[in-house]
């Protein structure tokens, strides 16, 4: 009788063909294994909202919950192996597996539209909540009905003051509990080969390099299918800072751009063709972008860079000096990993 430890630590041997597996074999066995489930034609997965290079759960889908929990162990055993499998998860699923807080931000990757109306919502005065007389209730995968996000939700009015709990409740509905069994089944088959805890030494951009291994960044290319847009870019100061962005980004290793890469535009890979193909969140093509902005302003008083991923944008303060440019511009890739020990959907 095979173990299960045993299976773990087999090589690869394909039925009917020659050969020693000495590496080479077991990509193969992977790639064979992978590119079937997250074909469409399984139906297990589908491409995120914002690309179409990052995959998450297709909660549609009528495949059985043991095929998600296979994919999961084979998962498990490419994390175990050190083993790059060239498929890219989303950011809410790569957040799943390592344990990171869902927000209703991560709506943006699963519903783009909802996520849109739950960020109106938010921005909205109190007064006029109140005469849009939702409910407690969202659309339901039946077409036609609505779901309760909360016992009796369809008899609860949203207003200004219970507006946030509505946004995560709704949130946390679609992101985890339409796709619930099907997630959980992926997780337990990654978790019974690689337990949970040693996966929080990841944070979700590391476990994105690490599946998908570490993509080329070509520099060049990203440069010449750039904007940059916004206040003084024909300035002095606005030049030089574009100027130090670029050879601060040169100065990095391939691993460290990828991780700003996935900062601004939530994947760490490229997409086929390069940067001229990067997509915007309607499925367009969108090349990225540079917006200087005045350093201090609202909402910039820290300093350092905001990034808007739907857009593929970054937004870079004008500095001073390279060296506070180089600090903030690093200080975003080490940010994440602050808060390791946040379990669950976070309610903010």
């Amino acid at each position: 009788m095979i173990t299960y430890n045993a299976l773990l630590a087999a090589c690869v041997a394909f039925v009917g063909e020659a050969g020693i597996d000495a590496g080479g074999l077991t990509r193969d066995w992977f790639q064979e294994i992978l590119d079937t489930a997250f074909s469409a034609e399984m139906g297990m997965f589908k491409f995120s909202q914002t690309d179409n290079i990052t995959y998450q759960i297709d909660e549609m889908s009528s495949a059985p919950t043991r095929q998600y929990r296979f994919v999961g162990l084979v998962l498990g055993k490419a994390i175990l192996d050190g083993q790059p499998i060239g498929v890219h998860l989303n950011i809410p699923m790569l957040k799943n597996i390592v344990g990171y807080p869902i927000t209703y931000r991560d709506l943006l990757y699963k519903n783009t539209s909802f996520h849109g109306s739950l960020v109106k919502m938010l921005a909205m005065p109190p007064e006029q909540l109140e005469y849009l007389y939702l409910t407690f209730c969202v659309p339901s995968s039946v077409k036609g009905k609505e779901d309760e996000i909360k016992p009796g939700g369809s008899d609860i009015l949203v207003t200004g003051d219970n507006v946030r709990e509505f946004v995560n409740l709704a949130a946390k509905y679609i992101m985890l509990e339409r796709e619930g069994p099907k997630l959980d089944a992926l997780l337990r088959g990654i978790y019974d080969v690689v337990p949970e805890h040693f996966l929080t030494v990841f944070d979700f951009t590391e476990l994105e390099l690490f599946l998908g291994g570490v993509p080329v960044v070509d520099v060049d290319d990203w440069k010449a299918n750039t904007d940059v847009t916004g206040e003084g870019t024909s300035s002095w100061a606005g030049k030089k800072v574009v100027q130090w962005f670029w050879e601060i980004i040169t100065s990095w290793s391939h691993e460290e751009r990828a991780r700003f890469l996935n900062f601004a535009t939530a994947t760490s890979h490229v997409p086929p063709g390069g940067f001229k193909n990067l997509g915007g969140h309607l499925g367009e093509k969108k090349k990225f972008e540079l917006r200087l902005v005045r350093y201090g302003q609202v909402g910039y008083e820290a300093g350092y860079p905001k990034a808007h991923t739907c857009f593929n944008r970054i937004d870079l303060p004008i500095y001073s000096s390279q060296s506070e440019m180089r600090t903030k511009m690093e200080g975003v890739l080490k940010f994440s990993t602050e808060f390791k020990d946040i379990k669950g959907f976070h309610i903010e």
